[in-house]
């Protein structure tokens, strides 16, 4: 037993002594997730606290690809410093507001994250050609994660069990917290300590080359080629199906295409050091019909991406969907032209193409849909002619899908910071109500449907004969009349009340994490009400009930007004009682 604790101990002081960069911020973030549990009825503090575990997770990464450079480089603590650049960079981009957090950060979040694990794959290789060791490299990696994973599961769940037992049977009454800080604090810090422990050797060991794995062989060769072969077939039916009916293509078949392209590539990644052995002549078959077979598959995605984009413009999603067909174009190119290829050139150029993407002026991701939706927006109101002395006439008749169209992009823009943008094409007496929502579609005074109709015409209004509502057995009453997002602690716990600036839809939701749907409550309990006749309904009183945690809530409404050709509905005079 001495012996192995000995070996145990060497082994961890081997990790300390090759990451400590790496372990620190594996323990800072863990400690930060901690203290966010400790926040959660603190809205504001919590996503501050949520905000910055999450760009230290990130720099994890970031500080193992620098160790990684310097055990191949020399060690040199400049390397260190500037990996926690991105980090900082990252911390002053992200808003501190919960409110201003957008689709945009979201992107530059997964963007970076991606980034990061492939600056991890190549980067002790620039300049080395040594094409078998990279691949070594990457392969221990890719199984040291699995392996780190399956481990930090059953660390996680086994401390949980243990501690639910304690408490169920000593009657200790834990919080539910404590399992929560427990479960953040081991898989944070303890998968990153498990995972450098399975790398305790450094590159060297990474990059060791031994016998193919036969598990992941079996796996590739009769479990993943198989599939992409069957997927390739359906790709293949459905151009045929195009071909025949002469449509354009769905845009959901650029997903599909990319998720074969990806999974293909990563079963040649799997596969290559088999490429060279006679015996395993299969690899080299389908390294080359996979290639080829993608070209046509290639052309129907670009097919696809600029229907859409032609149609509504460039947003960021379809900005990195194109830039994904790029990005496999060039790999198909470079590995069918050029018979020396290097699988190094996979993720360098897949890193390049995505940094310049965050970062290249003018031409990034953000730039490029901003201007396209600015471009598309000049357009709508122009065709429309919906424009009067440099200004909306919102009094101008405007079909329905128009007025969504217009609409969504005006709340694209606005999210983007482009509000000033905005400003001077709304009309200086509605300018205000705009600022309040950002949204133009309430502005629209003669919405016609697409038969030419009013849609004021099919309008259905059910109201609550009740002035009043009793309170009675209630401890809070939460008004959304005059604000529309607003946030209310009870205790320990905090309660959201917002309605949604886009769909209308009014939520309530208790710590970030339970959520009610009024709007869907109400369609639920009121459904038969609303019907196509014109006349106003009236209901003796007008509420939805239901539950969030430990608490009974229930929403008294005014009046609902609905459109009969509309799934959605607009709520008014909004009460929350909570007990």
């Amino acid at each position: 037993m001495l012996p192995k604790i000995k070996v145990f101990y060497q082994k961890v002081m081997a990790v300390v002594h090759r990451y400590p960069n790496v372990l620190v911020l594996a323990l800072i973030a863990a400690v930060s997730a901690v203290v966010g549990v400790a926040l959660d009825h603190r809205a504001e503090a919590l996503f501050k606290v949520v905000k910055f575990t999450l760009i230290v997770c990130w720099g994890i990464s970031l500080m193992f690809a620098s160790c990684m450079y310097q055990q191949r480089q020399g060690r040199n603590v400049l390397w260190d410093w500037l990996a926690l650049l991105p980090m900082v960079l990252l911390y002053y981009i992200l808003p501190d507001d919960e409110q201003l957090f957008t689709e945009v950060h979201r992107i530059i979040i997964l963007v970076c994250g991606i980034l990061s694990h492939l600056l991890v794959a190549f980067v002790p290789f620039l300049g080395k050609n040594n094409e078998i060791r990279f691949w070594q490299y990457n392969k221990n990696l890719f199984i040291n994660f699995i392996l780190t994973g399956i481990f930090t599961g059953v660390l996680v769940g086994g401390l949980e069990l243990a501690i639910a037992a304690t408490d169920n049977l000593f009657e200790l009454n834990l919080r539910d917290e404590t399992f929560l800080k427990v479960f953040f604090f081991v898989a944070i810090l303890g998968s990153s300590f498990i995972f450098l422990m399975f790398n305790d050797g450094g590159l060297t060991q990474l990059e060791q080359g031994d016998d193919y794995p036969l598990v992941l062989k079996f796996f590739t060769q009769f479990v993943l080629i198989p599939l992409l072969i069957i997927y390739a077939l359906i790709l293949y039916g459905y151009m045929l199906k195009i071909g025949i009916r002469w449509e354009l293509p769905r845009g959901w078949v650029s997903y599909m295409i990319l998720a074969y392209a990806v999974f293909g590539i990563l079963a040649l990644l799997l596969v290559h050091p088999l490429k060279n052995e006679h015996s395993k002549s299969w690899v080299k078959v389908f390294s080359k019909v996979f290639y080829y077979a993608l070209i046509p598959l290639l052309g129907l995605l670009y097919v696809a991406i600029f229907t859409r984009i032609l149609e509504y413009g460039y947003t960021e999603a379809r900005y990195f969907v194109l830039l994904t067909a790029l990005w496999l174009t060039s790999i198909v190119v470079y590995f069918v032209v050029f018979r020396k290829a290097n699988i190094k050139f996979i993720p360098i150029s897949l890193f390049i193409l995505g940094l310049a993407a965050l970062v290249f002026p003018y031409f990034n991701a953000f730039s490029v849909a901003k201007r396209s939706q600015k471009q598309e927006l000049m357009k709508l109101l122009e065709d429309n002619q919906l424009l009067s002395n440099g200004v909306i006439d919102f009094k101008k008749k405007i079909s329905q899908n128009k007025a969504y169209e217009i609409s969504d992009k005006v709340f694209f823009l606005s999210e983007r910071d482009e509000k000033e943008w905005l400003y001077p094409y709304i009309p200086k007496e509605k300018l205000k109500e705009f600022k309040q929502y950002h949204s133009i579609l309430p502005l629209f005074e003669t919405v016609v449907m697409d038969d030419g109709t009013k849609k004021e015409d099919e309008l259905v209004i059910l109201e609550s004969k009740q002035s009043g509502f009793p309170v009675e057995g209630y401890q809070y009453v939460l008004p959304l009349q005059y604000v529309n997002d607003f946030t209310f602690n009870v205790k320990e716990d905090t309660f959201r009340v917002f309605r949604h600036p886009t769909n209308d839809i009014i939520y309530v939701v208790l710590n970030d994490k339970e959520t009610m749907d009024i709007n869907a409550l109400v369609l639920e309990k009121y459904q038969s009400h609303f019907s196509e006749s014109k006349e106003e309904n009236w209901v003796d009183s007008l509420f939805v009930e239901g539950k969030l945690g430990r608490y009974e809530v229930k929403v008294i409404i005014s009046k609902i007004t609905k459109y009969s050709n509309e799934k959605r509905i607009y709520p008014d005079g909004i009460y929350v009682l909570i007990k």
